[in-house]
């Protein structure tokens, strides 16, 4: 049997869903002591894994654990030793490849949408508000532009 189990309470009154992640406690030790006491079951954590250090400590005592914010917020953390070596420009131009691709073929709709993913890629770096400002000029219309328009703010971006 397999669960996942989020580390924090919601509290469904009263407060927005902002608040309901940072006002209600984490609570990993309740989590950690379900998988102590239950073995036989799969637990993975959810919930307030914002750091590797967090995520070691979780994997170390042998749970599985689900990452949300933290890799849409800062994606170069979790890229691995060949990731590290190629560098973000390689990560950019490979998504790159693939955006033309969903464009040419007609199966994404929206350019925001379809750059999203890049938008924490510099997190951290020089000139990264400038990146992101970038890429929020793409709007939220439809094809606005078409390929030629992601390619260029895009590349303009990078």
């Amino acid at each position: 049997k397999r669960f996942a189990v989020h580390a924090r309470s919601g509290i469904l009154a009263g407060l927005k869903a902002s608040e309901n992640r940072k006002t209600p406690p984490l609570h990993h030790d309740f989590v950690y002591r379900l998988q102590a006491e239950r073995p036989e079951l799969e637990v993975i954590l959810n919930g307030g894994v914002c750091s590797q250090q967090d995520l070691d400590r979780a994997r170390q005592r042998g749970l599985e654990v689900m990452i949300g914010r933290w890799a849409v917020q800062h994606p170069w953390a979790l890229a691995d030793e060949h990731t590290l070596a190629s560098g973000r420009g390689a990560v950019f131009q490979e998504y790159l490849d693939y955006a033309r691709k969903e464009l040419r073929d007609g199966r994404e709709d929206h350019l925001l949408m379809l750059s999203d993913p890049l938008r924490n890629l510099f997190a951290g770096i020089e000139k990264c508000k400038e990146y992101r400002r970038v890429i929020s000029t793409l709007g939220t219309s439809p094809r606005e532009g078409g390929l030629e328009r992601f390619e260029t703010v895009m590349v303009e971006a990078a």
